[in-house]
């Protein structure tokens, strides 16, 4: 409805939503060796971005969930770090969630003066980060956004919401309702 939704024009590379004619349940099925989605638009996120994901992880690391990036140093992105942890890194600043296991729902965000983490309701997980960042690469949901294509992200995907401010206050009701869409505990 706003103009940012994701698209992969290249068959081989879309994840998969039909296996054998019969719908993927469950969520999309990344495959973490060549699919991903691409933003139609730059988000134009700068200082402040909510995020919240229902995701089943299921990489060895290295796999990124999602990409607003120009380079390395510029921009920020979620990515499973190993098989049980799941970062946001926020320019030099992250925020790591070490307590990865199955589908949950995963809560990332960028304050003004810090980045955040959390699944399912718990504590988040804090670092201090006061930096903007200046994006003009389309962000990519699965891959990395710049440069070659690579760190493809192994799993399931139902939701992913990305907000350009802080809903810090509203966490709580989104992440609830979130949940018991996908009878999340």
């Amino acid at each position: 409805g706003n103009g940012n939704n994701a698209t992969q024009g290249t068959a081989g590379s879309q994840p998969k939503i039909v296996n054998n004619g019969s719908l993927v349940t469950g969520g999309i099925n990344f495959d973490g060796t060549d699919d991903n989605l691409a933003l139609s638009s730059t988000l134009g996120i700068t200082s402040a971005a909510s995020h919240f994901a229902v995701i089943n992880p299921s990489g060895g690391g290295a796999d990124t969930l999602f990409d607003n990036r120009d380079s390395s140093t510029d921009g920020y992105r979620i990515e499973a770090t190993s098989s049980t942890k799941i970062n946001f890194d926020w320019l030099s600043s992250d925020a790591e969630i070490d307590t990865v296991s199955d589908e949950g729902v995963y809560y990332f965000n960028k304050t003004s003066s810090q980045v955040q983490s959390g699944v399912n309701g718990g504590t988040l997980v804090t670092s201090s980060e006061s930096g903007s960042v200046s994006v003009t690469t389309v962000p990519k949901i699965g891959s990395r956004s710049f440069s070659s294509v690579l760190n493809f992200f192994e799993g399931t995907v139902n939701e992913l919401i990305v907000y350009g401010s802080d809903q810090s206050e509203k966490r709580r009701p989104i992440e609830e309702s979130i949940a018991t869409n996908y009878s999340i505990t």
